[in-house]
């Protein structure tokens, strides 16, 4: 019985994977569940026994992508109220998108993206909206005079580092650079 499971989640995860795939190469419109099954060289019917859209596997690949960056914060700083958690955070965080490029690259493009679902979209805020209080918590319990717009300030140079460190060649973006920059700023 677990190894069926274990089974199911694999196939279940390939969809997915390879629906990034497609959609970052072809666009989310022009990709239908046809072309995704033979992309993954299975059949249409079993791409629909785990999702009955392209729509439902987008929204899949959205939640998953706001529960990730939620995870860093819950892990790393929730009722934690040294600096030395914010560094291990902004450790954690860069290593995520970079242990996790393409997916964090699609779902980046894809939250800007007119197509993604209100209910999407609606999830990703409250993603936000729950790092931030994570972020304004920490930065109230460790002195910070204004922690609502440390967070506000933290959360735009996190975002923004990591959009330009996605966006452009990894190899010439001073992606250490800004880590050390970060550190410096609100470890210190």
């Amino acid at each position: 019985m677990k190894h069926q499971q274990e089974k199911k989640e694999t196939i279940r995860k390939n969809i997915l994977n390879g629906a990034i795939e497609l959609f970052s190469k072809q666009g989310y419109a022009k990709t239908t569940m046809k072309m995704l099954s033979k992309h993954l060289n299975i059949s249409e019917g079993l791409a629909y026994n785990y999702f009955n859209s392209k729509e439902e596997i987008m929204d899949e690949i959205l939640m998953q992508l706001g529960d990730m960056f939620e995870n860093v914060g819950q892990i790393t700083l929730v009722n934690k109220s040294n600096k030395k958690d914010l560094e291990n955070y902004i450790n954690k965080y860069f290593n995520m998108i970079a242990d996790n490029t393409e997916f964090v690259k699609f779902g980046y493009a894809m939250t800007l993206s007119p197509e993604t679902s209100n209910k999407v979209k609606a999830y990703i805020n409250t993603k936000i909206s729950n790092i931030l209080q994570i972020l304004s918590d920490f930065f109230l319990k460790t002195g910070y005079e204004n922690p609502e717009m440390t967070a506000l300030e933290f959360m735009a140079i996190i975002d923004g580092t990591s959009q330009h460190y996605l966006g452009t060649s990894q190899e010439v973006y001073p992606i250490e650079t800004m880590i050390n920059y970060l550190k410096i700023k609100y470890c210190n």
